[in-house]
């Protein structure tokens, strides 16, 4: 009797194959899952006959609790190929055993539309173009749902609203007050289904053929809203999520919310499609720069004063402190950091009516999209960023983003990595708060080229936790 053939030989011999064939970036490749799968085996194996669904799948689920999708995916369908050529080789496997699992690369979180893009999309005028402002409420609707495809939202009927919960892609899902103000908008009165008027549901192929129109319609719009990146029913999910973890949304409350799972009605799932929606909320304030062009900053500072209300517009002249050489010795003084540039923080609105109003003694940036000129608006991230490596006061910071008035939540000792400024890419433990500066943390910064440790205020946008947590394991393995 022949000797039964085990996941991990078959995975060592095709290495070795590979590399003999010169193709070292696949067997690089496949070094890295054998590791994973001798972990998950605990040191064991297991034999190819023993491969069943339920391991496959178990497999699967382990490996996305450390991994991104798309390397999980890449395993997996490295080890579906071996399957597949030692069953035509004759070897007692099942390859039907992997048809549960999703092997397919999903787009990369990094082509999604991030925040200001949809914002961007939503914001957009299509005046005299109705298919575009159609197919991008709809987009919207689907966001603002939590990221649904077009298929989960193409067949809701009236009766699956039920206050301030619908009910749409297999889950009840709490209303945020955007998503019913543009429910409210789309509805088509006659019928049962609140997005089209048909006597039924509409098919599967149908289903298909209007999300491929409106797919290639959002193109339209996407550009004519001077948006690079893809936008795409089918990848709404994706950029929901992106965002979501971006504002520090619990994996749990993503995944409930996406997936339906032990219910999205609670109040944390509530809170974070609010979150969401509020991120791109039409009348979220963004950021715009404007130069002086017949005026100087002090007086187009008085004139935006004096014609918009300060809770609408928030206006930042960026000065720093330098010393000028006098007789009596260096003096401190302020200075313009960029001559003639203000910023200003303000819906869409009012940046649209302040280009407009003050333009002779104004030009806030633009740029050209097609036969349009499009707002240039700067991400608050960069904005913060700016303000930070300029120096600008902390009360300043923290009067345009008052989010930054505490420290974050690191314990005495936490390990964390510095992202940005000067300690870039260091790494160290906390001290404690800054008590100079409310949105700094002071950390020991480890120096192992040196051999020393040095104690340095950090911006608390730039410090990340580090986390030393290893994945659980699962319990059922085949030694």
């Amino acid at each position: 009797m022949s000797e039964r053939r085990t996941l991990i030989s078959e995975l060592q011999q095709s290495i070795l194959r590979k590399e003999a064939q010169g193709k070292s970036q696949t067997a690089r490749k496949m070094s890295f899952c054998l590791k994973k799968v001798q972990t998950y085996l605990d040191g064991g194996d297991i034999p190819l006959d023993e491969i069943s669904a339920e391991w496959v799948e178990g497999f699967m689920e382990w490996m996305k609790k450390s991994l991104r999708d798309n390397t999980a995916a890449t395993y997996m369908r490295l080890i579906h190929n071996i399957i597949r050529t030692a069953s035509k080789e004759g070897a007692d496997v099942d390859p039907k055993a992997f048809g549960t699992v999703d092997m397919g690369n999903a787009p990369s979180a990094r082509n999604c539309p991030s925040a200001e893009d949809i914002l961007s999309l939503r914001n957009a005028d299509f005046h005299g173009y109705p298919a575009l402002q159609h197919a991008t409420d709809l987009y919207m609707l689907a966001f603002y749902l939590g990221g649904l495809e077009y298929a989960d939202i193409a067949n809701i009927r009236f009766a699956d609203i039920d206050g301030d919960s619908i009910t749409a892609g297999g889950r009840t899902i709490p209303l945020t007050p955007l998503a019913q103000t543009l429910l409210s908008a789309l509805a088509q009165p006659e019928g049962d289904f609140v997005l089209h008027n048909g006597q039924a549901a509409l098919s599967e192929d149908e289903t298909a053929e209007r999300q491929k129109r409106f797919d290639d319609i959002l193109s339209a719009a996407a550009s004519k809203a001077g948006i690079l990146k893809r936008i795409r029913f089918g990848e709404c999910g994706m950029a929901w999520k992106a965002i979501a973890s971006g504002l520090a949304i619990t994996d749990g409350a993503i995944d409930r919310i996406q997936s339906g799972l032990d219910g999205c009605t609670d109040a944390e799932c509530a809170e974070a499609l609010t979150k969401v929606a509020a991120k791109v909320n039409p009348d979220r304030p963004q950021w715009y720069a404007v130069r002086c062009t017949g005026s100087t900053p002090e007086s187009l500072l008085a004139e935006i004063t004096s014609r918009f209300p300060a809770d609408t517009v928030k206006t930042f002249y960026p000065e720093i402190e330098s010393y000028k050489a006098t007789e009596k010795g260096a003096k401190k003084v302020r200075m313009q950091l960029l001559r003639n540039i203000v910023f200003f923080l303000a819906p869409s609105g009012a940046a649209k009516k302040m280009k407009t109003d003050l333009r002779d003694i104004a030009y806030v940036y633009d740029y050209k999209c097609g036969n349009s000129r499009i707002l240039a608006t700067i991400p608050s991230k960069d904005m913060k960023t700016f303000m930070y490596f300029n120096e600008i006061a902390p009360d300043k910071i923290a009067y345009f983003f008052p989010e930054e008035d505490a420290s974050p939540e690191l314990e005495h000792k936490s390990e964390v990595m510095i992202i940005d400024g000067k300690w870039k890419g260091g790494t160290g433990k906390v001290v404690g708060p800054c008590k100079d500066d409310v949105l700094k943390t002071v950390v020991a910064v480890e120096l192992p080229n040196l051999g020393i440790t040095v104690s340095a205020p950090v911006p608390n946008i730039f410090l990340k936790r580090l986390s030393r947590q290893k994945p659980a394991r699962t319990s059922s393995r085949t030694k």
